[in-house]
């Protein structure tokens, strides 16, 4: 993954301050490809790699782009992809996953409402 990063610019990996300022098309593939591990990969190491890379961009800039970019996860309708995805909300800003909590509720397939209900429950407890 260092190699895939820094093959858009060098020692990128190390400065992923520098993501936004770099073409907005190379900028927004580095996103998905975060997005990509963080929710579609089953290795732990890989999902952990995705959502290091996530909240290692500005905070501003990755909110600004990040539901867009993770549109083509939600449309699969894999209740893995949609936990994964809220892991990386919740992480990264408690409305951007409260919304999607809320998404998911309204969502015919049981088991992707059941992702919205348990994470609403849970912060309602904690």
């Amino acid at each position: 993954m260092i190699e895939w990063v820094n093959s858009y610019d060098e020692n990128l990996w190390s400065n992923l301050e520098r993501v936004p300022h770099l073409e907005p098309h190379v900028s927004r593939a580095i996103l998905s490809g975060f997005l990509e591990l963080a929710c579609q990969c089953q290795n732990e190491g890989n999902i952990l790699s995705g959502k290091h890379g996530i909240l290692s961009l500005p905070r501003n800039w990755t909110l600004e782009h990040i539901e867009e970019l993770a549109e083509p996860l939600l449309v699969l309708e894999d209740d893995w992809e949609w936990w994964r995805l809220m892991e990386v909300y919740d992480s990264l800003d408690e409305e951007l996953a409260r919304k999607l909590a809320l998404r998911s509720i309204s969502h015919p397939h049981h088991n992707i409402k059941e992702i919205g209900q348990t994470y609403l429950e849970r912060k309602e407890v904690g």
